[in-house]
């Protein structure tokens, strides 16, 4: 039963430094969400279009809305494309 108790310890200790060490990646995280946030406002004050790289690809538009959990564009290929803002990876624009 000590031994139990000495491990789970031991783990407990081993993996603490682990979750010290990812803290600035929330930070950067939200930096990028701020930048990209601020660019797609602006493509949608402005009326200017803007590329999202979403998995690799391009997706290209007009922001017509933002949502907490979305971005509507739309171009003239497509009347209506709906983005997860979790999934784009960068904003290309002015």
């Amino acid at each position: 039963m000590h031994t139990t108790r000495s491990v789970i310890a031991l783990l407990a200790f081993s993996v603490a430094p682990l979750v010290h060490a990812a803290d600035p990646a929330p930070a950067q995280a939200d930096r990028f969400e701020v930048e990209a946030a601020a660019s797609l406002k602006k493509s949608a004050a402005e009326k200017k279009g803007v590329e999202l790289i979403v998995g690799g690809e391009r997706v290209a538009g007009y922001v017509t809305a933002i949502g907490p959990d979305s971005v509507i564009l739309t171009s003239r290929e497509h009347g209506r494309i709906v983005v997860r803002r979790d999934r784009i990876d960068a904003v290309l624009g002015e």
